[in-house]
């Protein structure tokens, strides 16, 4: 029984490892995108969470490819929750996917350090957890 629970413990160890993995890329494509896209200017349709709630979310509009965008529910910081319906936001696309786009909202939530830092740090401790269970199995004697 005691293997099954150490093997519990470093598969959610290791999907924690690929979930933070996941988070690293999508940060790296957000910066990116932020870097290269193309400048617009964005409208804010729809603000979404509550006070009670650590989630924050807004939706927008944008022009782009000659074509009228919209992102919805993107998390953004609690720390935006001023932006106002009708705002206006500074947003970057993909001329070669328009769809694709970020605010400087949005990357500041993806370079949040709560959103960095979350999975690296459940991954180290289940992995840990479980090498430590592995090491004292072996050092105990056969009975």
């Amino acid at each position: 029984m005691r293997w099954v629970v150490t093997i519990i413990i470093l598969v959610a160890g290791l999907f924690a490892a690929l979930m933070a993995a996941g988070h690293a890329l999508l940060v790296q494509e957000t910066r990116a995108l932020m870097a290269t896209g193309t400048p617009t200017e964005g409208t804010v349709t729809e603000q979404l969470g509550t006070r009670g709630s650590n989630a924050k979310y807004y939706s927008y509009a944008y022009q782009a490819g000659g074509r009228r965008q919209t992102a919805t529910r993107r998390d953004i910081p609690w720390a935006a929750r001023e932006i106002a319906i009708g705002a206006k936001v500074p947003v970057r696309y993909d001329p070669a996917k328009p769809e694709r786009s970020i605010t400087p909202a949005e990357l500041e939530e993806a370079e949040g350090w709560g959103n960095r830092a979350l999975f690296p740090l459940l991954a180290a401790g289940l992995l840990g957890w479980g090498i430590v269970r592995i090491v004292r199995a072996r050092k105990k004697p056969a009975t």
